[in-house]
């Protein structure tokens, strides 16, 4: 469904072409709906795979933007996209060729070359009779609840374990700590201590922020102290022959094993590599979490980013639903200014957007540091009186009471300059109007008329 990341796998026959060590296959591919080219990626690279391999398969990630629901049919009916690839044949260094030499080019549409579509499935070739990519429609308020919802999911499948003391495994970190990078204001939190003198470990909590969508958030997550490279590491937690020696293995953003445990225990075994040590181990009988990075719709380079070995920062935003629903329509172009706004009159736990980025080493691993995101609204409620001595127009009290004298004189000599706020350099502006307009016969200004909030 939109909002949903989906994997695309390209399969080439002799492309590149084993027989030339130096041979590789450069390739774009474009998602196409419409006719119309909706994204796309460039100069895709598979190098020669070795001798005697004549297949070889290319996973690519396309996401799908909720944006593009807007063009969707308006029966409803399942979307078709298709895919268009277009490459030819490099090489990985210098090589002679022939006088006359031409490049291999090839195209593949999957909308016209249907008879070419088909996957491999345990060593087999699999021809399907489907050469498009069918995406659903929901109303955007049901596509944001199954964003939280399968986010959240990932969130109780991976878990966090919660530390009660200090572990002293080599690999490891002493501090978690997030912060707002555009709020310098604000003070970093720091969500886990191993040195704390109270309680070390406050995972359990989030990192909440105020934001909309004109600009992306800067929040990082940093770790103090962070031991990964030249210790004893066994790999906790990750799959096999797998270390915890670069930042992608320290902040997972890929899949994550799952913790074992024995009647909601954590399950741990001795370190045969440390005396007096026990660290956790996967649950073999539950398979890997699905991609962190593509269940929160994250790009690297775009979403997120790592800083060096010990930071992580994500650029964050809130999505609105831009869509106004009228009975059990949804509509995008109500001609009313900024219409969709009802939706977030009323700030239920629903508009929350939360994010998540499990953090591990073999000291402690799979900490989770949670981020919610509320809407950047704010509503001010304007009431329309009749009285005869209202106090000021606005949400705060002006400099200057413009209606707390009966001398028209008076009001007539304050400066725009002296009040306040916009609010109050338009109420004057409404009470001289209606003193003039409705008041012309009363002398020195004994009926007033004006709004009072």
């Amino acid at each position: 469904m939109y909002g949903q990341t989906v994997d695309v796998e390209v399969y080439t026959h002799m492309l590149p072409d084993w027989n030339n060590s130096l041979s590789k296959f450069i390739f774009d591919v474009e998602l196409i709906n419409k006719g119309k080219v909706v994204s796309k990626q460039q100069r895709i690279e598979i190098t020669n795979p070795g001798p005697f391999v004549y297949n070889t398969v290319k996973s690519l990630k396309f996401q799908l933007n909720t944006e593009w629901q807007k063009n969707h049919n308006k029966e409803k009916k399942d979307e078709k996209f298709f895919l268009r690839l277009k490459g030819y044949v490099g090489f990985t260094g210098p090589v002679l060729l022939p006088k006359g030499f031409l490049t291999q080019e090839g195209e593949y549409d999957s909308e016209k070359d249907t008879s070419n579509w088909g996957r491999m499935e345990k060593g087999k070739w699999i021809f399907n009779t489907s050469p498009d990519l069918l995406v659903p429609y929901n109303d955007m308020s049901a596509l944001f609840g199954e964003f939280e919802k399968q986010k959240n999911n990932q969130i109780q499948y991976i878990g966090d374990i919660e530390y009660l003391k200090k572990e002293y495994d080599p690999c490891g970190y002493s501090k978690i700590t997030i912060a707002d990078e555009d709020d310098k204001k604000r003070s970093p939190y720091v969500i886990f201590d191993e040195d704390a003198k109270d309680r070390i470990d406050n995972t359990r909590n989030t990192f909440d922020l105020v934001t909309g969508d004109k600009t992306k958030k800067k929040i990082s997550i940093t770790l103090d102290n962070l031991q990964n490279k030249n210790v004893l590491c066994t790999g906790v937690l990750l799959p096999k022959d797998q270390k915890h020696n670069i930042p992608q293995h320290v902040f997972l953003l890929d899949t994550v094993l799952v913790p074992h445990y024995a009647n909601k225990a954590l399950s741990v075994k001795n370190d045969p590599t440390q005396a007096n040590d026990t660290d956790a181990y996967a649950d073999e009988t539950k398979a890997p979490s699905g991609n962190v990075a593509d269940v929160q719709g994250w790009k690297e380079n775009d979403d997120y980013s790592f800083i060096g070995e010990n930071k992580l920062q994500l650029n964050l935003s809130y999505i609105y639903n831009k869509t106004t629903a009228i009975g059990d329509k949804e509509f995008n172009d109500i001609p009313v200014v900024e219409s969709w706004l009802v939706n977030y009159f009323w700030l239920s736990k629903e508009k929350i957007q939360t994010y998540f980025v499990p953090v591990s080493t073999c000291r402690y691993p799979n900490q989770l540091v949670k981020i919610r995101i509320f809407p950047d609204v704010e509503w001010s409620l304007n009431f329309l009186y009749n009285t005869s001595d209202p106090v000021w127009y606005g949400n705060s009290e002006p400099t200057y009471n413009i209606y707390g004298t009966e001398s028209k004189a008076t009001r007539d000599t304050i400066s725009v300059g002296d009040l306040k706020t916009k609010g109050d350099v338009v109420a004057l502006a409404d009470l001289r109007r209606e003193e003039r307009n409705e008041n012309k016969n009363i002398k020195d200004g004994q009926k007033k008329n004006c709004h009072f909030c």
